[in-house]
């Protein structure tokens, strides 16, 4: 399993140009953004949660969500264990999918989609060389 995971740094460290660390900061911008504008737009939210989370269960996936988005979104950009923060985000991006297919909302499913790939590939591959993991030797 580590050398799995050593194999994976090594690729995802050989990027030298700007690419893919560009897709990865402007992944965590919309998720900060999206975390913003969901606690500014609590109701919306709270109509995607299904009926069956009520009370104390609906509050605390709301809180999930929103500070998930915006803390995500942070280490995200900085590249700070960028591999657990895009592993946090995946349960809430599989949620969404799930959320824009019963509502039939095509447009958000495809931008859901996106975002729950561009977080497995983070997941994956880690931060790269312009990241405060790769800094900091804290990558894996």
């Amino acid at each position: 399993m580590n050398k799995t995971i050593i194999k994976f740094n090594k690729l995802g460290n050989s990027f030298g140009f700007f690419g893919p660390h560009a897709a990865r900061w402007l992944l965590a911008v919309f998720l900060f953004y999206k975390g913003v504008y969901f606690m500014e737009h609590t109701d919306m939210l709270m109509q995607m949660i299904p009926s069956a989370y009520s009370g104390m269960m609906e509050m605390a996936v709301f809180h999930y969500v929103c500070f998930g988005h915006m803390m995500g979104g942070v280490m995200l950009f900085f590249g700070l264990m960028s591999r657990m923060a895009a592993v946090a985000q995946i349960p809430i991006l599989i949620g969404a999918t799930a959320a824009c297919v019963q509502l039939g909302d095509y447009t958000q499913l495809l931008v859901s989609i996106t975002v729950l790939f561009l977080l497995i590939v983070v997941a994956v591959f880690g931060s790269g060389k312009f990241s405060a993991d790769y800094k900091l030797k804290l990558y894996m």
